[in-house]
């Protein structure tokens, strides 16, 4: 079996997840382990889904359910992680059609950062976080909207990059921290081309429907790092005619509904799940932290021009 970090936890898989970061303290408690069974997809056709996810074009894009012993995370066409109960054993059914390339892409984008927030309460987030002049800048915003174009922007300025994925935001006296989960960036490839990226040695693809590759950064030994502001993006068709970068400082209330938006969550019917999530949602918004919306020219001569904006707020 093969042993990774995710977060602070250890996960054993008997496939390869290069992504992680490989774990060798052998003592160490194992949290989960994944189990890629042969391939075929499981009897999902009885289940009682209990909540869909939808593609902005209203297509489901993950399926949600769960018995007295387990849970289901059913990707259509494509594959069905079943988990148990006690959130410890996955074990994954996949079409023929499916390479490892997407299990591997379904399990990092959706269903550990689910089963994390879920199963131990963590405060995840679908966000990109980065180090500039000794500030904590995290991203947030649908799909599509830029948040890894900006992080890929400040990687070729020679900043640090925590994470593109998926975001930990952890409390510690009054500060919200950033806990990466694993450093990559993910683009299409003329956005690499775009952005001045010329040595793609180890870009590999996302996932066989998606054009977009995975350029593994050198991760930083940072274990967290206080975060000084968020910025939330706004839709690409709210930016069209923004002449240059426009950051408009938000309430707290109002951060708190795009937090909320953000977040990876699993069973919205939970209510212990929900009073938590809640609570460090109200600890976000009221630690020492300021929060903006972000308009800005969707052209890539304008991301220097972004992150001198971003600079002067700070």
């Amino acid at each position: 079996m093969n042993r990774y970090f995710y977060f602070n936890h250890i996960i054993t898989s008997n496939i390869e997840i290069p992504e992680l970061p490989l774990a060798n303290e052998l003592g160490a408690q194992t949290s989960i382990n994944l189990h890629l069974l042969d391939k075929r997809v499981g009897d999902t056709g009885n289940q009682s889904w209990l909540h869909h996810w939808k593609a902005p074009d209203d297509t489901i894009v993950l399926s949600y359910a769960k018995t007295d012993k387990k849970i289901f995370l059913h990707f259509p066409d494509l594959a069905c992680f079943e988990v148990t109960s006690q959130g410890n054993q996955v074990s994954c059914t996949f079409s023929s059609t499916t390479s490892l390339t997407t299990i591997r892409h379904l399990l990092l984008y959706q269903v550990l950062p689910r089963l994390f927030a879920h199963f131990y309460g963590y405060a995840l987030f679908h966000g990109s976080c980065v180090l500039m002049e000794g500030y904590g800048i995290c991203f947030l915003g649908n799909t599509g909207w830029g948040k890894s174009t900006i992080a890929a922007g400040f990687a070729k300025a020679g900043y640090t990059v925590l994470t593109d994925d998926c975001l930990r935001i952890a409390l510690t006296d009054n500060k919200a921290v950033a806990v990466p989960s694993y450093t990559s960036v993910r683009l299409l490839p003329d956005s690499y081309e775009a952005l001045g990226f010329t040595d793609m040695t180890g870009a590999k693809k996302v996932a066989d429907y998606s054009r977009k590759r995975r350029l593994p950064l050198q991760p930083k030994k940072v274990a967290g790092k206080s975060i000084d502001a968020f910025f939330f993006l706004t839709a690409p068709e709210n930016c069209i005619i923004v002449p240059r970068p426009d950051i408009i400082p938000i309430t707290k209330m109002l951060a708190m509904k795009e937090l909320l938006k953000n977040s990876f969550s699993l069973d919205l019917y939970d209510h212990h799940y929900l009073e938590n999530q809640f609570r460090q949602l109200t600890e976000i918004v009221t630690a020492d932290v300021s929060f903006h919306t972000l308009r800005h020219p969707r052209k890539y001569q304008m991301i220097p021009e972004v992150l001198e904006a971003i600079m002067r707020v700070l």
